[in-house]
């Protein structure tokens, strides 16, 4: 809108801000390289850090290869992408083997890559590229924003010309994006929490194909909850998201997803690849396994890598591994409120389920007692048309004795009399079926599973031998332990800047290491 290009475009420059309410802004600064510049404009001057440069100014301003080529507003647009992916990942998308020192694979990799591709790794000296059009899995975006975020990261990593996006797309692009809103969504049968992102104009059907997408749960056996109440009791089938009551469905308070093909509950296992190479590191899980290779629970990776100090004191290297037992202290913890989380929301989804069925239940005792006593007035009523269907037959025939006439609409009493009885067999039937099969069976299911809670005993009996993290407070005790190892990270900078240590102050700064 300024009509600026800013030319240097990365993490470093752009500033996280709280306001006093709360909000956070995001600010870019450092405008030392910006001029101003219309969309339609060309610029020759080269700036940049290099692993964000567009590859036409990283193939000049780098490899020093002369060209003629001038440069537009839209190489913004590419350091845009690799900043995001950055930010998304904690990772740079292109990545030649030595980093910066193997420039030319750098090059090649930003200019070989076909159209739709988002990252290219090398691992080994002069090896393959590996091309990726997804973000990697150990990315911690949900699937949901995954889906939305991987098009956009795609439209700014391109280097062709011609396909290369022009602001107006990349802001209708974002303003779309930011246009949709989050539904959780807590799936009892793996014990897994989604996030679907709606447009406002989506309707329902929209909704459910995007639940089978994360789930595998057909939407034909989708069972939605809002509490202890279909989600369909809220909204029709044509109603968009907008319409939807988003207020009342946050994290804490997901909607609950049910199969009607399945009724187990199952949180699936993963095998975990182990990413790390570190000589001075050691391997660890909570999951025990009859296997070697390490699980994830409920598709949670539990962090494994915890590092371990040296045996000789050093200010410089405890100073760096303290800081790293925080970062896994803080993957720790996320993985644990996660599975404290899943803890509760799955006896929630047990809770809801139960106050469903007793409601239905309820509801169908009272409708079988309803028909029940329209039965027994049908049967009344029948049984009132028999005794006046014979006394009419009574009457009309000695009338018409003592008159020796005959009747002209006999035809007429044969097929009345016929239809009388047949609406009394039929009535029969199906009262016969009502007493003896459907009244029975539903009052079966209520004394069951209202009165005497059974779906509820089976679940408590399953689960009692169960450790609950939500229980147990483990989340609250992740939290105590993060904070006393970033008090023990700051101790041992502080003894990092001091450099020389006296006796006593070794000591505590073995202590701390020990802690």
């Amino acid at each position: 809108d300024n009509n600026l290009v800013h030319r240097d475009l990365k993490p470093g420059n752009i500033m996280k801000y709280i306001a006093d309410d709360g909000n956070t802004i995001y600010k870019l600064t450092d405008f030392g390289a910006a001029r101003e510049l219309h969309e339609d404009q060309q610029f020759m001057s080269l700036y940049g850090t290099e692993e964000y440069l567009h590859p036409d100014m990283y193939e000049r301003a780098v490899l020093r290869k002369p060209h003629g080529k001038t440069f537009g507003a839209t190489v913004d647009l590419w350091s845009i992408g690799v900043t995001l992916y950055h930010v998304a990942t904690g990772n740079l998308p292109f990545r030649p083997f030595g980093g910066r020192r193997n420039k030319e694979t750098m090059f090649h990799i930003t200019t070989k890559k076909a159209s739709g591709v988002i990252a290219g790794i090398q691992t080994t000296e002069n090896g393959p590229i590996e091309w990726s059009r997804d973000l990697p899995k150990n990315c911690r975006l949900s699937y949901g924003i995954k889906k939305i975020v991987t098009p956009l990261l795609a439209g700014l990593l391109e280097v062709d010309r011609q396909r290369m996006w022009s602001f107006d797309r990349f802001f209708s692009q974002v303003t779309d994006i930011l246009s949709r809103k989050a539904f959780h969504v807590f799936n009892m049968h793996t014990m897994q929490s989604i996030v679907v992102y709606l447009h406002p104009d989506d309707k329902f059907h929209v909704f459910r194909t995007a639940i089978q997408e994360q789930t595998d749960v057909s939407p034909l056996t989708q069972v939605i909850l809002l509490g202890e109440s279909p989600f369909t009791t809220f909204i029709e089938e044509t109603t968009p998201a907008r319409g939807y009551p988003l207020s009342r469905i946050t994290i804490d308070n997901p909607l609950i997803l049910y199969s009607k093909d399945n009724n187990n509950v199952l949180p699936p296992v993963y095998p975990i690849s182990d990413t790390s190479s570190s000589t001075n590191t050691h391997v660890e899980t909570s999951l025990s396994t009859t296997t070697d290779k390490p699980k994830s629970y409920a598709g949670i990776e539990t962090p494994i890598i915890f590092p371990t100090f040296g045996n000789i004191v050093s200010v410089d290297n405890d100073a760096s591994q303290a800081k790293l037992a925080c970062s896994v202290g803080h993957s720790c913890k996320r993985t644990i409120d996660r599975l404290a989380t899943s803890s509760r929301l799955s006896q929630e989804a047990v809770n809801n389920f139960i106050g469903l069925l007793i409601s239905q239940l309820t509801k169908l005792v009272q409708k079988v007692e309803k028909i029940r006593e329209l039965t027994k007035a049908q049967e009344k009523m029948t049984l009132a048309i028999e005794h006046y269907e014979f006394f009419a037959k009574q009457t009309f025939t000695k009338l018409s004795a003592e008159k020796r006439i005959n009747s002209p609409s006999g035809s007429t009493e044969v097929s009345q009399e016929f239809e009388v009885k047949e609406l009394k067999g039929e009535l029969q039937a199906k009262s016969k079926q009502l007493y003896g099969e459907i009244a029975p069976a539903v009052s079966q299911l209520y004394q069951r599973y209202v009165k005497d809670e059974l779906l509820k005993g089976e679940w408590d009996a399953s689960t009692r031998h169960l450790a609950c993290p939500w229980k147990s407070k483990v989340s609250q005790k992740a939290a105590t332990l993060v904070v006393r190892l970033r008090d023990g990270w700051q101790h041992l900078l502080r003894d990092r800047a001091t450099r020389t240590l006296t006796y006593n102050d070794e000591q505590f700064h073995v202590l701390e290491r020990i802690k």
